[in-house]
């Protein structure tokens, strides 16, 4: 059920405080707070397990035989029926007609409800039945409410209540309380109508519709969806009230008018379609006069479809995107991710896998949306990008054939465009062991240019590398204790050779080319450039190893470690554009180290260490704390320096974290600080509230909006009433990106 909730719900709820030492419970208990209600009596069952269940049992401490074959049953009455079981201080029972009837206190089990009331008539023919002013509890979850008469029509499979209330809170803390004159349940369409329904806090009134119909299980339905309240210092305040339409079992749409105080109205939406084996989602907001930017429009949309193929061998992916203008996530995004969008990726992919082949199609394109960067310094667009490669399987001593093929048509305006080819086999013969894997390969990089916006380079280009390479993995082991803990460590020593001759490309393009980012598994190439318009001469030796520790017990992993360096025996003279050659004899020393010593307890750590200048050139820690008592820290720093004009220097800090304060009461925060700039980059603040039948978060928010150093400031709310309805704007995922751990208790 969704019902709409006005913002000073939370700001009035949030002074309700229960205090209490936060206690070792799983994050999936919903109603861990709620004490036990121990007014419920047990319920009655069958003497014996061997009984059938269409039988009828009684047991009572007195029984009266009367005419027309009336049975009176007195005192602590006990009357078991199929999935109904009735506890009475007076229950008469007519055998002829099929009927019982019940007197003083009350109480019958139904398949998910026990009900206490004064009086009770049963019509086990018909499948009627009739309560009078009572209670009733949910047995299957967490609800309980009164009701001056309820009927029930088993035939029907139809309930109706008269002057009914709701609630999921226990009889000491009612917070809130959910009432209505009339609710009918209609158990086989699996919805409920509700007349004159009114939700109360407190007892006060909050929010009032005459009429409402509202799901009993999961099953979906056309009608008002809760909306949403945010403001920023950027928009003002920002309201969306959006309405979902249940079009079809696979189909549904959400169409939400959007009200941006500083801005206007705007219109967003929301398509959705699953497939057998595929779904597609449409997106798109449309604002038709925007007042802070000369009245015009603006807009924007994103296609999504994914889709399986050939007994799920194949795969395709599709993304379109499209924006009204450059400066349009800077204005309505909400996130610091979403504002620094440089290009809108459009794409067009295909995925296929057999037993001895994989190939990858590709069309791609991007839009524009950083004014600061001129198109013809874009990314290129790729129409068609086409690979393939050999998966065949290798043996011991065997020789291994291996080739990958691609091609691309790159094409940029005002830019040189055109055709490459480029296809890579290699053949090895690898010596496979427990303890080792011994792989040397000899190849053959072979690329072709076919240009047809060539500018200052020739039409047709080509170009054949031979490479060598020989990978040495070993694997040594031991198993020792240590404190009375069985462990098993490893080392794992590494050794790479590659060989590449030289061969000037100063007269190829740039399409893709670039330096590959250095970290450990990188040590392992036989190219120091990405993409293919670069093929790197070395003669280099990679020397590595890795070590890691397990326990016997759990088969955790406790301690990984890492380290490696490449040693050059000649200079390395191909390089980009305007970039000199390298001449060092060695590599930075890079090492990395991960740990997770306790199932709380987990930190990484990677360093770059250049041998030449004695100085770290980038590092970076991090350490999660999170036990299972919902309690998450985070802490990171990282660093580089600046070792090219492209690569800015970075030193940041990062903290976030959620931590329990009571039962009820949790701290929630962000906090990423730029050493360099000596400036915030996003600073996140506020509380989280749980109870045993609501919870509420509310924080604020100022992130770095743009690159002009602005910044924008936001106020999130979320209230949920558990068991009714829930309000906000996504809070919950927000703090999921945000505090990396962190999972929500309601």
């Amino acid at each position: 059920m969704r019902i709409i909730i006005i913002l000073t719900i939370g700001l009035a709820l949030c002074a309700v405080d229960a205090y209490a030492k936060p206690r070792h419970r799983p994050v999936e208990e919903y109603w861990w707070l709620c004490p036990v209600d121990r007014s419920i009596p047990i319920r009655p069952e069958y003497s014996s397990v061997d009984t059938l269940t269409d039988n009828t049992e009684v047991r009572a401490d007195s029984a009266r035989v009367v005419d027309r074959g009336t049975t009176f049953f007195n005192g602590d009455v006990e009357f078991i029926r199929n999935n109904n079981s009735m506890l009475a201080d007076e229950l008469a029972y007519d055998k002829e007609e099929d009927t019982a009837s019940i007197e003083g206190n009350a109480h019958i089990w139904g398949p998910s409800v026990l009900w206490q009331g004064e009086r009770a008539h049963f019509d086990f023919e018909e499948h009627l039945s009739r309560l009078e002013r009572g209670s009733y509890w949910l047995t299957g979850r967490q609800g309980r409410g009164r009701a001056e008469l309820l009927r029930n029509n088993s035939a029907a499979n139809v309930t109706r209540l008269n002057h009914v209330d709701y609630t999921t809170c226990p009889r000491q803390g009612e917070t809130w309380k959910f009432s209505a004159s009339k609710i009918k349940l209609d158990h086989d369409a699996d919805r409920g109508y509700a007349t004159n329904a009114l939700l109360k806090v407190h007892g006060v009134p909050i929010f009032y519709i005459p009429y409402i119909s509202f799901p009993l299980s999961d099953k979906r339905k056309s009608g008002l969806l809760s909306p949403s309240f945010s403001s920023s210092s950027k928009r003002g305040v920002d309201i969306k009230i959006p309405w979902y339409f249940n079009l079809a079992p696979n189909q549904d749409a959400t169409f939400a008018p959007r009200i941006i105080g500083n801005r206007g109205q705007m219109l967003t939406g929301q398509y959705r379609y699953l497939g057998p084996e595929s779904k597609s989602e449409f997106d798109f907001e449309y604002l038709p006069s925007d007042d802070l930017d000369q009245n015009k429009s603006r807009s924007s949309f994103a296609f999504k479809h994914q889709q399986y193929y050939a007994e799920h061998r194949g795969f395709v992916n599709a993304l379109l995107q499209d924006a009204s203008d450059a400066r349009y996530f800077e204005d309505f995004g909400t996130s610091l991710s979403v504002t620094s969008q440089r290009f809108l990726d459009r794409r067009l992919e295909t995925t296929y896998v057999d037993s001895n082949v994989w190939v990858y199609g590709l069309l791609q394109s991007y839009q524009n949306i950083d004014s600061s960067i001129p198109d013809a310094f874009g990314p290129y667009r790729r129409l068609p990008q086409i690979i393939a490669q050999t998966l065949f399987p290798e043996a011991n001593l065997t020789p291994h054939f291996y080739a990958i093929g691609e091609y691309t048509y790159f094409d940029r305006d005002a830019s040189v465009s055109g055709n490459r080819v480029n296809i890579e086999p290699t053949i090895s013969l690898p010596l496979i062991k427990p303890w080792a894997i011994i792989r040397p390969a000899l190849g053959v990089k072979y690329t072709q240019y076919l240009l047809t916006n060539q500018q200052n380079f020739d039409d047709n280009l080509t170009r054949a590398i031979p490479t060598l390479t020989v990978d040495s993995q070993f694997f040594l082991e031991r198993r020792f204790r240590f404190f009375g803990e069985r462990l098993l460590q490893t080392l794992e020593p590494r050794a790479y050779y590659a060989l590449v001759p030289k061969e000037g490309q100063d007269e190829y393009p740039v399409f893709d080319a670039g330096l590959v980012d250095f970290q450990f598994l990188n040590l392992f190439r036989d190219n120091r450039f990405a993409g293919h318009d670069r093929v790197g001469d070395t003669n280099q030796l990679t020397l590595a190893t890795t070590s890691r520790l397990f326990s016997l017990r759990s088969g955790r992993e406790l301690i990984r470690a890492s380290i490696g360096q490449i040693y050059y025996f000649q200079n390395r003279e191909i390089s980009l554009p305007g970039v000199p050659g390298l001449d060092s004899t060695v590599s930075e020393l890079i090492g990395e180290i991960g740990t997770r010593l306790t199932s709380s307890l987990s930190t990484r750590a990677t360093v770059q260490w250049d041998p030449e200048t004695n100085q770290t050139n980038k590092s970076a820690i991090s350490l999660r704390y999170a036990p299972h008592d919902g309690t998450v820290v985070n802490l990171a720093f990282r660093q580089r320096r600046p070792t090219t004009l492209a690569t800015p220097p970075i030193q940041q800090t990062d903290i976030s974290f959620r931590i329990p304060m009571t039962e009820s009461w949790s701290l929630i925060g962000r906090w990423a600080y730029s050493l360099e700039s000596e400036q915030a980059l996003e600073v996140v603040g506020g509380m989280e509230y749980e109870s045993c039948c609501w919870g509420a978060r509310v924080f604020g928010r100022r992130f770095l909006r743009n690159v002009d150093g602005q910044f924008d400031n936001a106020m999130f709310m979320e209230v949920e009433f558990k068991g009714l309805a829930g309000y906000g704007r996504g809070a919950q995922s927000f703090l999921k990106r945000s505090i990396p751990g962190y999972e929500a208790l309601f």
